[in-house]
């Protein structure tokens, strides 16, 4: 079980490297005003980066205990790691405009909620800290992945995106439900508005408790350690008076 437990280690790294190059080819074409489905390289990296997820996921499954559980946790990542535009493309399926846009989110999702997922297994043992790290991740990834497609359908039309890190600005003031001074002028970015402040409504209150817990445990670790201590004290006492009292005894009779 150790060399299961190695080898599935060394697949979620290789899933936080592959996820990460994901992101970063996304994102140096984005700037570059390039289509990265388009693109005949990424096409290659992403199909491999499926394919890696599936493995892992697949690898888990082999070696779960509780099979059903595992799937039931892990529905989702299995669903955004295949890839349907390498599918698509090499059945040479035609897609309508709309379909071809919404298909843009898909690499975007599956290499954040991956990145996301892994990381908060990978880094802590402890079921909540793992929960907290993995809503921290995810809503950095979200926030970074709506920031480039705000920046993508606003840039041209709208006055107050100069460049990505406008759009950064956004998207985290949006996230934190504070609100920009930076207006939304199509349909995606309106539509963007909604999902981020949303997001920030559910995934702010989740801290809030993580930080309450922390708090917690560590006040009642604080009021443990000083009652531990007494007790201990006081079964020492007992004991030094219980092998006192037969020597007294012993005394007195002599």
């Amino acid at each position: 079980m150790k060399a299961v437990k190695i080898i599935t280690v060394f697949l979620h790294w290789v899933v936080i490297v592959m996820a990460a190059l994901l992101i970063v080819y996304i994102t140096r074409a984005t700037l570059a005003g390039q289509s990265f489905i388009t693109d005949v390289f990424y096409m290659k990296l992403q199909f491999w980066a499926c394919m890696v997820f599936i493995f892992d996921i697949l690898f888990g499954f082999v070696f779960s205990h509780e099979k059903v559980q595992y799937i039931k946790q892990n529905i989702f990542f299995l669903l955004v790691s295949v890839p349907y535009l390498n599918i698509l493309s090499h059945y040479g399926v035609h897609l309508s405009s709309t379909v071809a846009y919404l298909l843009h989110f898909v690499p975007m999702i599956r290499a954040g909620y991956v990145l996301a997922l892994i990381t908060g297994v990978l880094t802590t043992s402890d079921r909540v800290k793992g929960m907290s790290l993995v809503y921290t991740v995810l809503m950095m990834a979200s926030v970074y992945f709506c920031a480039l497609v705000f920046f993508i359908e606003e840039h041209e039309v709208n006055p107050g995106v100069h460049n990505l890190w406008d759009a950064l600005w956004w998207a985290f003031l949006d996230a934190t439900t504070v609100g920009s001074n930076i207006n939304s002028y199509t349909v995606t970015g309106q539509v963007l508005d909604v999902f981020l402040s949303a997001e920030g409504l559910i995934l702010f209150p989740l801290f809030t408790v993580y930080i309450t817990n922390i708090i917690t445990r560590e006040r009642t670790n604080n009021w443990d350690t000083p009652a531990t201590a007494s007790t201990t004290s006081s079964d020492q006492t007992d004991a030094t008076a219980s092998q006192e009292a037969p020597a007294t005894s012993s005394a007195s009779q002599s």
